[in-house]
């Protein structure tokens, strides 16, 4: 070890065996200085309302998404299958047009 390694040990061991001071109270000034800069600080930060808005949006586009799926389900459980078959007429006024024979 060189000498100047060896004065910094002892020192820095020394340093470590000393005894360490109290920390009291804070006084009211400086309780009121950091009370400022962390209000300051919460008022400088950027404000972060666009990502508000775009959380909301894409939460509402999938509740949207989300109730139309259930809607198309629920409405092609409750479908006639006589109304989708092209060979049956649902139309009256067709029917009665084809049956008499006159057609515009």
């Amino acid at each position: 070890m060189k000498p100047i390694d060896h004065a910094l040990d002892r020192l820095l061991r020394a340093a470590a065996r000393a005894p360490q001071p109290g920390v009291g109270p804070l006084s009211m000034a400086t309780q009121a200085r950091a009370i400022a800069a962390l209000r300051a600080h919460r008022d400088a930060a950027p404000s972060f309302a666009l990502l508000r808005t775009w959380r909301v949006g894409m939460a509402t586009a999938c509740a949207t998404a989300a109730v139309a799926i259930v809607a198309g389900l629920f409405a092609s459980s409750r479908l006639d299958d006589s109304a989708n078959d092209p060979y049956v007429l649902n139309d009256p006024g067709m029917a009665v047009a084809m049956t008499t024979g006159w057609l515009p």
